[in-house]
């Protein structure tokens, strides 16, 4: 299965701080979160967040990354999913890629000070 997302989809409560931290960093990235700071709790500030971006995809407003808020998102972004590679294997970054290289040190990093969710604990 394609991974865009560490997660197929996120309720209000979520205690998979990995998830929610990257919900939370892409809700920045668009502006929608700008009053969110990342700390991989999915609270008030988050749903906030989330149901402003369902209100632009005209999906219902439930404050939960759900797959169809989801497909709002990949569809408002152009995202084509099947052009994206299978991310659910481990993947090598090109040593010859300066920006793969650093997103890889930052994921290491996020799962080294939030845990890795994939490692069962």
């Amino acid at each position: 299965m394609k991974k865009l997302f560490p997660f197929p989809s996120l309720d209000q409560g979520s205690t998979d701080r990995h998830a929610n931290l990257v919900l939370q960093l892409m809700l920045k990235a668009q502006g929608i979160g700008y009053n969110i700071v990342p700390d991989g709790v999915y609270g008030p500030k988050t749903i906030e967040a989330v149901k402003l971006l369902q209100r632009l995809y005209l999906v219902n407003q439930t404050g939960n990354f759900d797959q169809a808020t989801r497909a709002g998102y990949l569809k408002w972004m152009h995202i084509d999913i099947d052009a994206i590679p299978d991310l659910s294997t481990e993947t090598v970054v090109p040593e010859n890629d300066p920006k793969q290289a650093e997103m890889a040190l930052l994921d290491t990093e996020a799962k080294e000070y939030y845990g890795d969710p994939g490692a069962g604990g």
